[in-house]
């Protein structure tokens, strides 16, 4: 019994470097990120841009809308870097949100995933 739990823990320790990061699917995450602005065309009422909020990188967006199947769960694609790019203006005019929003991705406000 004790030898089984050795061999499982020694194999188990000798496959961790060989993980590659198509299993966690960053690679997806990145080919997304390079084909969609981390923005809609909507800016924040009081900061008059859109606004990033960073959070941890494992995290799911979730979206509220009106309807019967309003809600939704997606992945954060846009991952937070420094940088002195300004993507904001490269995707033409924005537009302050409706009146009355029908979902939370007219808010102004968008998630971004953390580096670490």
């Amino acid at each position: 019994m004790h030898r089984i739990f050795l061999l499982t823990l020694l194999t188990m320790f000798l496959s961790v470097p060989a993980m590659n990061t198509k299993v966690f699917g960053w690679e997806r995450m990145a080919r997304m990120a390079a084909v969609r602005p981390w923005h809609l065309p909507y800016y924040h009422p009081q900061a008059r841009r859109p606004v990033s909020l960073v959070v941890p990188p494992n995290t799911a967006q979730t979206i509220y809308s009106w309807g019967v199947a309003g809600t939704q769960m997606r992945p954060t694609y846009h991952q937070y870097h420094r940088g002195p790019q300004n993507t904001i203006t490269e995707h033409g005019n924005l537009s302050a949100p409706p009146r009355y929003p029908s979902s939370t991705r007219q808010m102004g406000i968008y998630y971004i995933r953390a580096p670490w």
